[in-house]
């Protein structure tokens, strides 16, 4: 990752007065632009919902996909909360396999009905999460998953995963208060011809598994559209169980926070490396007139292409894009 300082009351000045919509969409100039996943929103100090996890029928891409959904979609609800307020999920199991909540990042109890990584909720089962954040809690990008231990890979990796927004002190800052909003949730998938999700093989069990469609907010990502004058403030969630992004923006981007901490000043950025669970926030100043702007996926190797090397020779051992494990997302650039 490369990153240069930058003074933070003059990159506010000249990105000051951000007004307008954000578009995301798709590589190509044609297909509906991908929806940014529903927000749940917390009111007068309280948030309650109730949150299902089941297998579910999803348009994953263009494409239909059999896989893990919450409330039957992937990703699931955008959670939205203020430092202070009580949180009260009712969650239902409507799995084949036992599961449970892990609110990724949140300052509560690891214990009790909060975020108890042991709480074992059964096929069929319903029960309460109950919460109160701290007054002082930091505002960020944070994230709900399973965290029930031998299922965690196989349900993260078959959609279950959603996004959850602390709102804190940075979001009184009025320049990034009256900035568009942008929630991008990175997800990869090993589907079949008929969209099902595949069974890993053994190596890749080992390694951690990888699959062969990627999606943000289950549709192929790339442009942001930046409005003349403006702002954008773009969260970036990394929820896939394995794969790690190395991500680029043909436009300048400054990094405001990293894991749901926000940094001291906004800081210059040429590529920004998430590896599974991490989030980061970033800040996008637009030009004199509105600009589209492409979120571009390099190439990453894991250790997997060096090793299939080494097992067959060189240039063996790793299909290009659209083979069994051929890691190229759709919107992969060389």
């Amino acid at each position: 990752m490369t990153q240069r300082g930058i003074d933070r009351r003059r990159f506010l000045t000249l990105a000051a007065g951000a007004t307008g919509a954000i578009a995301l969409g798709q590589c190509s100039q044609s297909g509906p632009e991908p929806a940014s996943p529903s927000a749940l929103v917390s009111t007068k100090g309280q948030l309650t919902l109730d949150l299902v996890a089941a297998p579910a029928t999803v348009t994953l891409d263009g494409r239909s996909a059999q896989l893990l959904a919450y409330n039957g979609q992937v990703p699931g609800p955008t959670l939205v909360v203020q430092a202070g307020d009580a949180v009260h999920i009712r969650f239902t199991n409507g799995l084949n396999a036992p599961t449970n909540l892990h609110f990724h990042g949140l300052h509560i109890p690891p214990t009790g009905e909060a975020d108890n990584p042991f709480r074992h909720v059964a096929p069929g089962e319903t029960v309460d999460y109950r919460f109160t954040l701290p007054t002082d809690h930091p505002g960020g990008l944070f994230w709900y998953h399973p965290h029930h231990h031998g299922h965690v890979a196989e349900q993260v990796f078959g959609g279950l995963a959603g996004a959850l927004v602390v709102r804190g002190a940075v979001d009184q800052v009025p320049e990034i208060q009256s900035a568009p909003e942008a929630v991008l949730v990175l997800q990869d998938f090993d589907l079949d011809r008929r969209g099902r999700l595949r069974e890993p093989m053994p190596m890749f069990r080992r390694w951690g598994r990888q699959g062969n469609v990627v999606a943000v907010n289950g549709a192929a990502p790339a442009v942001l559209t930046v409005p003349a004058n403006g702002l954008l403030r773009l969260r970036l969630l990394n929820a896939s169980a394995s794969r790690i992004y190395r991500l680029a923006l043909d436009h300048p981007w400054h990094l405001i926070g990293l894991d749901g901490h926000p940094l001291p000043q906004p800081q210059r950025w040429e590529e920004c490396l998430l590896a599974p669970g991490e989030r980061a926030e970033f800040l996008i100043a637009g030009t004199a007139a509105p600009g589209t702007y492409t979120l571009q996926s390099l190439p990453y190797d894991r250790g997997i292409a060096t090793m299939m090397q080494g097992m067959h020779g060189p240039g063996g051992g790793m299909p290009g894009p659209g083979g069994r494990h051929g890691y190229q997302s759709p919107w992969d650039t060389e």
